[in-house]
């Protein structure tokens, strides 16, 4: 090469540096994004009904954090450096039942716009339709964000359901999912999707943090007469949205995680038959609170139940919250215990990279505690002692197949365990309040697993459809006896 390079040339070669430059620091930047997963570790010992052993007073110290893992960081760097390639022609329509000053679509939009840079999708890509909550509305927001040149629609409530199906019918080239929705398996179309976190596990988890905090209070008296119901079984409160199987599955879920650890509870459910409404949750709340209720869990999206429970600490009245949501941990800073939360950036992470690089994707998702999906907020600072190391054994078990939340072996209904009758799910009749419509898409939710058997949750669909009415929750605005 001589020295007297022409001005043109010497152009290409700079030009040529800083390209290459740029794609280095692309993958320097790709290989930075870890989502690491650490495994909870050690086992707690049974009784012979299932009770753990171990409370407050005598929980097995015997830990061993040796078998703590992460996920392997050379297969991680390479998918993330991947993902971080721009997801060119991609523009997303997203249709939210509230705004960002609800729980629950809040962790919806945080978690899409986390995704969205994870892949390199930018923000003018994406378009939003609050406060979507009938049909009429859905069909209008559907017909913008489809002229807005939307080829990826996400609605994150069942209820915005029918006109997401409609519109999949009539526009093949484009994609749509509906968070909760229960039609996808079987709708027959190949661009409908539905998704859902195995949240029962964290309500599970979170059940047991209730747990333990009830019988540190119940072996040191701390427990008025009126924290205990007729049958001397301590008094907890819990306040949903609607009576069907997805609040059904959650309190459940919650109420067994308390029972695995003190046996003498008793769950109180009351309804707002709302999504969203600050003040009949903030009504629910001071009922359960002057009615006696030790503790209070929530899962409705306002904070007003935080709010309401954190006052009654400030006159004196200490009556413990498990939350729905990171928000009501703040809300609530000296009442609450922890909270169970959903992380959707998981499943939408997944979902943009899958059609972003036109790979298959499953179309009815639910991951859960081993996914990272789903877990537990940082436990409040009034919660028993031990409790850590607790929920550490429990979620390993849960994680590892040792233990599950709907083992039929710790619950009855109506006095009696339950067999392949009550188990039914019919595929097209969500809460399964329906006659079955099809032998084939009718299916028994037991599965066998070391010779036990458990109601296998958000497995058939990813919405969840256990509804089973067990032994020891009490529906209290739909009985006329409170």
């Amino acid at each position: 090469m001589t020295a007297d390079l022409s001005y043109e040339r010497m152009k290409k070669i700079v030009s040529a540096l800083l390209v290459a430059g740029l794609l280095a620091i692309l993958l320097i930047v790709g290989g930075a994004h870890r989502h690491t997963v650490v495994k909870p570790v050690a086992e707690p010992e049974q009784t012979a009904d299932g009770q753990d052993e171990d409370v407050p007073d005598d929980i097995d110290e015997n830990l061993d954090d040796t078998d703590d893992v992460s996920r392997d960081d050379t297969d991680q760097n390479e998918n993330d450096a991947d993902q971080t390639e721009d997801a060119d022609g991609m523009k997303i329509g997203v249709i939210l039942i509230g705004d960002e000053t609800e729980n629950y679509s809040r962790s919806h939009i945080e978690a899409i716009v986390k995704a969205a840079e994870t892949i390199g999708i930018v923000a003018d890509d994406i378009e939003w339709k609050e406060r979507i909550d009938n049909s009429d509305e859905s069909y209008d927001a559907v017909s913008e964000l489809l002229d807005d040149g939307c080829n990826l629609l996400i609605a994150n409530a069942q209820v915005q359901q029918d006109a997401l199906m409609d519109a999949a019918e009539e526009n093949p080239d484009a994609s749509f999912v509906v968070i909760g929705g229960d039609k996808a398996a079987v709708s027959g179309l190949t661009n409908y999707y539905n998704a859902y976190t195995d949240i029962y596990e964290a309500r599970y988890l979170s059940g047991v943090v209730a747990g333990m905090k009830l019988a540190q209070l119940h072996k040191k008296g701390k427990i008025s007469k009126y924290g205990y119901n007729k049958y001397n079984r301590v008094r907890v409160g819990y306040i949903a949205t609607y009576p069907n199987a997805e609040a059904i599955s959650g309190y459940s879920a919650f109420y067994l995680g308390m029972k695995s650890v003190m046996k003498n509870v008793a769950l109180e459910v009351y309804y707002t038959n709302t999504w969203m409404d600050m003040d009949a949750e903030a009504t629910a709340a001071d009922k359960m609170i002057r009615s006696g209720c030790v503790l209070i869990a929530q899962q409705s999206d306002s904070t007003s139940v935080a709010e309401t429970i954190e006052k009654a600490w400030k006159k004196g009245r200490h009556v413990y919250y498990i939350g729905s949501g990171e928000a009501a941990d703040v809300a609530a800073e000296d009442a609450v215990l922890t909270s169970a939360i959903s992380d959707w950036s998981v499943y939408y992470t997944q979902l943009f990279t899958a059609l972003s690089e036109e790979k298959d994707f499953a179309q009815d998702w639910s991951q859960g505690l081993s996914e990272g999906a789903v877990s537990i907020t940082k436990l409040g600072k009034h919660v028993a002692p031990k409790t850590a190391e607790k929920v550490k054994k429990v979620q390993k078990k849960l994680t590892n197949g040792k233990r599950y939340v709907f083992d039929i072996t710790k619950f009855t209904v109506g006095g009696m365990r339950i067999g392949d009758a009550d188990a039914s799910v019919d595929l097209t009749a969500p809460d399964s309040t329906e006659e079955p419509a099809e032998d084939d898409i009718v299916k028994s939710a037991l599965t066998s697993y070391d010779g036990g058997t458990y109601f296998a949750e958000s497995v058939l669909r990813s919405a969840p459809y256990f509804d089973l009415h067990i032994d020891g929750i009490k529906e209290m605005n739909l009985t006329e006896e409170e």
